[in-house]
């Protein structure tokens, strides 16, 4: 008899808890998911937003740079070709200026009779 009792306190004890489980579970609220305050939120966002701006800006400047590199490139470039031709053009005055003096010591009487550096600084102010 004992054992009767003792199985039917068991079984009463465990409808009870049962019972107080689903009881427990139907008046239990949902857990509030906190939303971000709209102060932390407006700072997550200005944060990314000034991040990706800052992001934008350095990309610009880096291109800006390339281009600007690529630019003087070019213009030094061009300068060194200018300078060379007229480098050149220098040096081909000079060769003829040379041949003109060689011809004029070989033939300094086709020149009136005069020494060629006569003929190139005769100044007088006299006449």
């Amino acid at each position: 008899m004992t054992g009767l009792v003792l199985a039917r306190l068991s079984f009463a004890l465990s409808a009870g808890l049962s019972i107080a489980l689903v009881v427990s579970a139907l008046t239990r609220t949902a857990p509030q998911i906190r939303a971000p305050s709209p102060a932390s939120a407006r700072g997550a966002l200005d944060a990314d937003f000034t991040r990706q701006l800052n992001d934008a800006v350095q990309k610009a400047v880096a291109a800006s740079e390339v281009r600007q590199a690529r630019r003087l490139r070019d213009l030094l470039a061009a300068a060194e070709r200018r300078n060379e031709l007229e480098w050149q053009g220098v040096q081909e005055n000079l060769e003829v200026e040379k041949k003109h003096t060689e011809q004029q010591m070989d033939d300094p009487a086709g020149s009136e009779g005069r020494p060629p550096s006569l003929l190139t600084w005769d100044y007088r102010p006299d006449r």
